[in-house]
C-alpha cells in the first residue's frame, strides 16, 4: 500500500518544466568552486535535467570552459563510492548510476567532472529525491571552470558550458559571470561553494550552500496576492520544489484554511476577527519516507483591512486665544467628514468661544464617527507698584503686585502677590503671571545708594627729589572728595614732596562715607667715585680698578658687576663704571696708560746644524739699550747682555730683552733643526738576467731630497724607484739623501746583471746530421749550479745531469754515465732548476725524433 501510495504522488506532483533552451535536456546548474582543497578539479558537479525521451551519454558531448571533455567512465569504483554516498543521506533522496549507460526519461541527472571524486567533499545528506549520477573518466586534475574574480572585462569574467547529445541531436548552453560568484557571506568573493542556478531559459541565480552538492533541495513558496476584509476568502497559490513530497498543511491567523492538509498546491483562507493589518501565514510541504521524514516551510504575509475606528486622545482640546489649534482624531479609516465640511483627515481650528467639532470616517470595510470640545483660554492683564524707589544700603521696600489669572511669580522665588526686598545695590525686580496658553511680565526697579567704594591710581608712589606725582582718586558718580593736608576737594592731586610723604582722601554721598590714602616715596640722587692702584704699567701687567657707590650697584665697561676689577689692557685704555637707582644714573672713569714691551727677534747662520758642525744666533735689540738674557740647551759662549752666541746643536732657544729704562721685556723663541741624514736602500735582488728591472727600496732616515744614480745613464728623484738594466754588466749604483741639499750622505750598491737565458727548445733530432743533435738551451753557462732531468711518459727517471752542459742527445745514463743506447722516439717530460737566489725553474715536454 506504501508503494503504491508513492507512485501515485509521484505522478501526480513530478512536473516536467517545458525545455525552452533544448528539445531534450536543461542544465540546471554547475558546482563551479568545489571543496577538498587542491583536488578541486575532480570533484566539480554539472545538474542536468532529461526531457521525454531517454538519452545515451555515449552521444554525449562536452565542451568545459577550461579541459577537454574525456567521456564518461562507469566502474566498480565510480559505483563504491556512490554507494558511500547514498550511506550519508538522511533524507528521501538516492543517487544511482544508469543501466546500460541510458539516461531516463524525465530524470535529474548529475555530472562528476572525474571518477576520482571524493564522496565526502560534497554533502548530500539533505537530498530529497533520486539523482541519476555520471562521471568524467579519469584524467583532468585541474579545474573545468574558472573561480571568483573581481575583474569585470567580459573576456575574463565570462565563462560559457557547452553540453550535446548528437543523438537526437540537441545542444544546451549556459553562462555565468566569475565576479557575482558568492562566498560563505553570501557577496560576491572567493570562497568553496560558489554555484550557479539556471531557470528554463537560461538566467543565473548565484548561490552559495558551502560543500554541498548542487541539487534542488526541497522548498515551498506561497503568496496572496490581495488586501481584503474580515470574513472575505482570498485564494492561495503556492510552488513546490525538489521533487516528490507526500501533503502540504497550512497554518497562521485567527481565521480558517479551506483545507488544513492535502497535496494541493492551492488553499483559500478566509480571515478571522482577530486578523488585522499584516498577517503571517505558513505552509509547510511534507515528504516522508521509509527511514526518515523531510519538510521544508514558507511564512507569507496577508493585509487585512481592519474595523473602521475614530477616537480622540482628549475629548476636549485647549486653543488659546488668538492661536490656531490642531484636532487630529486617531483612525484607520481612509476618507474623512468633519461639520465644517473639510475631508482631510486633521482639522486647524481658532475659534474665538469654546465649540464643539465632529468627524466621520470610513474605509473599504466600515465606518466610524466622533466630536471633540474646544476650549478659549483667554490672555492675562498684571500690574506692579512699590512702596518707595530710591533707599539707603540695608533698608527695606514692599512691591505689590495684581494679576487678571491670579498666578505670580517673582524672580526671588516668591509666589505670592506682594514682596519685601532689602537689595544691597540697586535692582530690578521681575514677576509673571501665567496660564496654559500665556505667560505676562512686569518690572519695577528700586534704586540703592551704597556705601561709596574709593580707590587710587596706586597706594604706593616711588619718585625723585623735587618730581611731580599725580593721584587720583575714583568713586561713584555724585560723590563729593576731600583730600588731607592738602585740602583740595577734586579727584586728584599733584605733589612734589623732597621727601617720603603720606596723603589721605574721602568720598562721600547722601547715607556714607569712605575714605584711603597712598604714600609718596622718595629716592635720594646716586653719588659714585673710582680709583686705581696703578695708572701706568707694562704691557702685560695687571692693574685693579675700584669703585665706591652710595646705591651699591656697579656697571662697568668690561660687562663687570662688582665694585672692584682686575684688569690687564695691551694698550693705553680708559674704563668707566656706571651706578644707578631710579631717580639719577652717575658716571666715573680710570685711564691706565700702558708701555709697550719691547719688540725682540732671533736668527740663525746656519739655520740648520749638520752633525758636528755649529751655528751663531744674533739679536735684532741693542745692548747699550736693553739687558739681554739668552738661554738653550747648547750655548757655547756668555748668556748674559750679549748680541749673539754660539751654539752646538739644535734645540728650542729663547731671548729676554729688559727695557734699561722701563723695565718692560720682550722675549722670543727660536727652534733649530739639527741633521741627522743618512743614506742607505737595498733592492729586490742583486743579480739578474739583462734585460731586468730592479726595485729600490730607500732606508735613508732623516732627509728629505734623494738623488739615485744607476750607472747606466739613467738617475731619479723618487723616493723608491725602479730601473731596467738591459746590458749585463756590473752597476754601482749610487743614492745621496739631504735635507733640501743640505747635509748630503751617500750610500752605493752593486747590481750585477748576467746574460739572459735562451728558450727551451721542444723538439730535438739526434740522428747525427749535425742539426739539432742536442737538447741545447742557450745562456745556461750563466747559472753554472744548474740541473737537469728527463723523465718518460710513466713518470721514470732517465737522464739526469747536475749541472747540465748542453749535451744530452737523447741517450739514457745511469749514476751519471750515458748509457750505451738511445731512448726510442716519444715525448719526454723534463725538469729544470737553475739554482739561482730565485730557486728558478722550468717544467715542460720534449719530444725525441730521430
Amino acid at each position: 500500500m506504501h508503494k503504491m501510495f508513492r507512485t501515485k504522488i509521484y505522478f501526480l506532483l513530478l512536473l516536467i518544466p517545458f525545455l525552452t533552451k533544448s528539445q531534450c535536456f536543461e542544465i540546471t546548474s554547475i558546482l563551479v568552486d568545489g571543496c577538498d582543497g587542491g583536488n578541486e578539479g575532480q570533484n566539480e558537479m554539472v545538474g542536468l535535467k532529461i526531457g521525454a525521451t531517454p538519452l545515451s551519454i555515449a552521444t554525449l558531448s562536452v565542451n568545459w570552459p577550461n579541459n577537454s571533455y574525456l567521456g564518461i567512465c562507469q566502474s566498480t569504483l565510480t559505483t563504491a563510492k556512490i554507494a558511500a554516498i547514498n550511506s550519508s543521506i538522511v533524507a528521501c533522496g538516492y543517487l544511482k548510476e544508469p543501466v546500460g549507460g541510458i539516461l531516463p526519461a524525465n530524470s535529474r541527472v548529475l555530472l562528476i567532472t572525474s571518477e576520482n571524486f571524493n564522496p565526502s567533499a560534497q554533502s548530500f545528506v539533505n537530498l530529497s529525491d533520486t539523482l541519476f549520477v555520471i562521471t568524467q573518466c579519469a584524467g583532468n586534475t585541474a579545474g573545468h571552470f574558472a573561480n571568483y574574480t573581481s575583474i569585470t572585462t567580459p573576456s575574463i569574467a565570462l565563462r560559457t558550458l557547452t553540453m550535446m547529445f548528437s543523438v537526437p541531436g540537441c545542444t544546451d548552453a549556459v553562462t555565468y559571470s566569475r565576479n557575482l560568484l558568492l562566498n560563505a557571506a553570501q557577496v560576491p568573493g572567493a570562497g568553496d561553494g560558489g554555484a550557479v542556478l539556471y531557470d528554463a531559459v537560461g538566467t543565473p541565480t548565484y548561490i552559495n550552500n558551502g560543500c554541498t552538492a548542487p541539487f534542488i533541495p526541497l522548498t515551498i513558496s506561497a503568496a496572496i496576492s490581495n488586501t481584503t476584509c474580515v470574513g472575505m476568502p482570498q485564494n492561495i497559490t503556492s510552488t513546490v520544489t525538489g521533487g516528490l513530497y507526500n501533503f502540504i498543511s497550512w497554518a497562521g491567523g485567527t481565521g480558517t484554511f479551506a483545507v488544513v492538509s492535502s497535496t494541493n498546491t492551492s488553499n483559500t483562507y478566509t480571515p478571522g476577527a482577530g486578523d488585522a493589518g499584516v498577517i503571517s501565514l505558513t505552509a509547510t510541504v511534507t515528504r516522508s519516507c521509509t527511514a526518515s521524514t523531510l519538510s521544508a516551510s514558507t511564512v507569507f504575509t496577508m493585509q487585512i483591512i481592519p474595523t473602521a475606528t475614530l477616537a480622540f486622545s482628549n475629548p476636549t482640546v485647549n486653543v488659546c486665544s488668538g492661536q490656531n489649534g490642531t484636532l487630529s482624531p486617531i483612525t484607520n479609516a481612509t476618507n474623512f467628514l468633519w461639520n465644517t465640511g473639510a475631508t482631510t483627515p486633521t482639522l486647524s481650528v481658532s475659534p474665538s468661544v469654546n465649540t464643539v467639532y465632529s468627524f466621520t470616517a470610513n474605509n473599504a470595510c466600515s465606518s466610524a464617527s466622533g466630536s471633540v470640545a474646544v476650549n478659549v483660554i483667554p490672555t492675562i492683564t498684571l500690574t506692579v507698584s512699590s512702596s518707595t524707589n530710591t533707599l539707603c544700603s540695608g533698608n527695606q521696600a514692599t512691591l505689590t503686585s495684581n494679576s487678571s489669572a491670579g498666578t505670580y511669580s517673582w524672580n526671588n522665588g516668591t509666589q505670592t502677590n506682594s514682596i519685601s526686598v532689602t537689595p544691597s545695590v540697586s535692582a530690578t525686580y521681575t514677576v509673571l503671571s501665567y496660564n496654559s496658553c500665556f505667560t505676562v511680565s512686569a518690572l519695577q526697579t528700586i534704586s540703592v545708594i551704597t556705601v561709596p567704594t574709593i580707590a587710587l591710581n596706586s597706594n604706593l608712589f616711588n619718585s625723585c627729589p623735587s618730581q611731580t606725582t599725580s593721584i587720583i582718586a575714583n568713586s561713584q558718580p555724585g560723590n563729593s572728595y576731600t583730600w588731607n593736608p592738602t585740602g583740595v576737594n577734586t579727584n586728584s592731586i599733584a605733589v612734589s614732596p623732597s621727601v617720603t610723604s603720606v596723603y589721605s582722601v574721602s568720598a562721600s554721598n547722601s547715607c556714607f562715607v569712605s575714605s584711603t590714602s597712598a604714600t609718596v616715596n622718595v629716592t635720594p640722587n646716586v653719588t659714585l667715585s673710582v680709583s686705581s692702584n696703578t695708572n701706568i704699567m707694562c704691557e702685560g701687567s695687571q692693574a685693579t680698578l675700584t669703585a665706591n657707590s652710595s646705591v651699591g650697584t656697579y656697571s662697568w665697561s668690561t660687562t663687570s658687576q662688582t665694585n672692584s676689577i682686575a684688569v690687564s689692557p695691551s694698550v693705553t685704555t680708559t674704563y668707566s663704571v656706571i651706578s644707578s637707582n631710579i631717580c639719577s644714573t652717575v658716571s666715573a672713569v680710570q685711564t691706565i696708560s700702558v708701555i709697550t714691551n719691547p719688540t725682540v727677534s732671533i736668527t740663525s747662520t746656519p739655520t740648520l746644524i749638520c752633525s758636528g758642525e755649529s751655528a751663531t744666533l744674533i739679536s735684532s735689540a741693542d745692548p747699550a739699550v736693553f739687558n739681554l738674557n739668552w738661554s738653550g740647551p747648547a750655548i757655547t759662549g756668555s748668556v748674559n747682555n750679549g748680541a749673539g752666541v754660539v751654539i752646538a746643536s739644535g734645540g728650542q732657544y729663547s731671548l729676554t730683552a729688559s727695557d734699561l729704562t722701563t723695565g718692560c721685556k720682550g722675549s722670543t723663541i727660536l727652534n733649530v733643526l739639527n741633521s741627522a741624514v743618512t743614506a742607505s736602500f737595498t733592492a729586490n735582488t742583486l743579480i739578474g738576467p739583462a734585460p731586468s728591472t730592479i726595485n729600490f727600496i730607500n732606508l735613508s732616515t732623516g732627509a728629505n731630497t734623494f738623488t739615485w744614480n744607476f750607472a747606466n745613464g739613467a738617475a731619479s728623484n723618487q723616493v723608491n724607484p725602479s730601473n731596467i738594466f738591459n746590458t749585463p754588466g756590473s752597476y754601482i749604483v749610487t743614492l745621496t739623501s739631504s735635507i733640501d741639499g743640505n747635509c748630503a750622505r751617500t750610500y752605493t750598491l752593486e747590481i750585477k746583471i748576467e746574460d739572459g737565458l735562451g728558450i727551451v727548445p721542444e723538439l730535438i733530432t739526434p740522428n747525427g746530421d749535425g742539426k739539432n743533435d742536442y737538447f741545447e738551451i742557450k745562456g745556461l753557462d750563466n747559472y753554472p749550479n744548474n740541473s737537469l732531468q728527463i723523465y718518460n711518459r710513466w713518470g721514470n727517471s732517465v737522464y739526469t745531469s747536475k749541472p747540465y752542459k748542453n749535451n744530452w742527445d737523447g741517450a739514457p745514463n745511469s749514476a751519471g754515465k750515458t748509457g750505451s743506447g738511445k731512448l726510442p722516439s716519444g715525448t719526454y717530460f723534463f725538469l729544470l732548476e737553475l739554482g739561482d737566489e730565485a730557486n728558478t725553474q722550468f717544467k715542460g715536454f720534449v719530444q725525441v725524433v730521430y
